[in-house]
């Protein structure tokens, strides 16, 4: 038997673990900064692009963003051809810490392939992107046969 799944959860767990540490000085954890980073990347996104893009419940976003919006790292704008829509934009104390967000993924990256070559890091790359576009479309057949 295979102990990839339990490989994968591990690295999870011990990344977001790793996050949370860093996090600590900005209030935030490593669930939200995900938001953060999507969000600067993506300035404008709606928050219905926001949950499709990353399959999340919808009122899981809706939760998340409260939080983001009360800490000052996000603006919900309301479109005025439909009041029930608003595109998320990020604050200035977002972008500030944008940069940090980003050196502490790959900060993580370097300590756990830390012993790759490069040809191996960039195959860990390949697989991982391979394996999260199968399950995109294994997620989207599922809803289609709900």
């Amino acid at each position: 038997m295979s102990d990839t799944f339990r490989n994968l959860a591990r690295l999870s767990k011990q990344g977001k673990t790793y996050l949370d540490h860093r996090l600590v000085e900005y209030g935030i954890n490593s669930g939200q900064y995900f938001y953060i980073i999507l969000i600067c990347n993506n300035e404008g996104i709606t928050q219905d692009k926001l949950s499709a893009f990353i399959q999340v419940h919808p009122s899981n976003i809706t939760r998340a963003l409260g939080v983001l919006c009360k800490k000052k790292y996000i603006v919900k704008k309301d479109l005025e051809s439909d009041r029930r829509t608003c595109k998320l934009y990020p604050t200035e104390k977002a972008k500030d810490i944008y940069s940090k967000l980003l050196g502490f993924e790959n900060e993580w990256v370097n300590i756990i392939t830390n012993e790759f070559s490069n040809n191996e890091r960039e195959l860990l790359d390949a697989l991982l992107k391979k394996a999260e576009v199968t399950l995109t479309k294994y997620l989207k057949s599922e809803q289609k046969g709900m």
